[in-house]
């Protein structure tokens, strides 16, 4: 994953990487502060824009994966990347 650009229209923190393979793009927001918790993992477009993972807008922007409190943009990523190659070889 190579970090692309950090995204200013997301709050708290989030940054926006790109798959160099695929092209794909994600979006990691960590939740630090407040009452907010936890680090969640969306797909993206090239420009950040959230795409709901699960493609029900009923239910709220769902993301892709949603880690624990305390969780690293690089500890994300690592994570993301273990999620990818497990759904590759299902």
């Amino acid at each position: 994953m190579q970090y692309v650009r950090d995204l200013g229209h997301w709050c708290p923190v989030t940054r926006l990487y790109v798959d160099e393979t695929s092209g794909q793009h994600y979006a990691v927001t960590v939740l630090d502060f407040y009452t907010a918790t936890g680090t969640e993992v969306f797909l993206s477009d090239d420009r950040g824009i959230a795409i709901d993972v699960d493609g029900d807008p009923e239910n709220g922007l769902t993301p892709i994966l949603r880690l624990p409190d305390g969780t690293s943009f690089e500890q994300a990523l690592s994570a993301l990347e273990e999620h990818l190659l497990a759904s590759a070889s299902t």
